[in-house]
């Protein structure tokens, strides 16, 4: 369930994907506005299921990623900043990390389906697998080359996955019914998923 994906998660999720490009000056009090807009973030931001982020707990999670060297400043003699990244280990934590993200089966399916359309470039070729295989994982059904279908609502789930993957401008995301839809009620069904007639 989403909420057991971690601070930690979340964080190198936000790092990785630029969401928290916030540039850490030499000032003694960056530390606490990185800390402060971060808990901001993830509150605003967090998952269905999850419970409110504290300072202090992020506060931590952030220092066991640095003492781990997951994350590192990205140093720049003539900028009076330092913005953030993920190092190699940083990216294989976040990988591995992710395997809890599911999307939740509601109490009762409200007959609508919901619609992910990821028009990657060639050139972004990575992405764009890397996209297919993670919504294969959470069980959408391609029913064109760029079109993922899901009956359960899944919004948020998606957005997280767009940005995880530096491709929120390449996502459309809609929902409704459609006519003669046997096709995917089948499938669904053979999926193990519970889509009353």
């Amino acid at each position: 369930m989403y909420k057991d994906l971690s601070i930690r998660t979340l964080l190198l999720t936000a790092i990785n994907a630029s969401l928290i490009a916030y540039a850490l000056s030499s000032s003694p009090s960056a530390s606490y506005y990185l800390v402060r807009d971060l808990t901001r973030y993830l509150n605003k931001n967090r998952l269905p299921g999850q419970d409110g982020f504290s300072e202090s707990a992020v506060r931590m999670s952030l220092y066991r990623m640095k003492k781990k060297g997951e994350y590192r400043l990205v140093t720049n003699k003539k900028a009076r900043s330092y913005p953030i990244e993920l190092t190699k280990k940083g990216k294989r934590a976040l990988w591995k990390s992710m395997k809890p993200l599911r999307i939740p089966e509601p109490a009762r399916w409200d007959g609508r389906w919901r619609f992910a359309i990821f028009d990657v470039p060639e050139k972004s070729r990575y992405t764009r697998d890397a996209l297919r295989e993670k919504l294969r994982q959470l069980n959408f059904f391609q029913i064109q080359k760029s079109v993922w279908v899901h009956p359960y609502p899944c919004t948020k789930e998606i957005e997280h996955v767009a940005e995880l993957y530096h491709a929120e401008q390449y996502l459309l995301l809609f929902e409704g019914t459609v006519n003669r839809d046997e096709k995917l009620r089948s499938y669904f069904k053979r999926k193990g998923f519970t889509l009353p007639q």
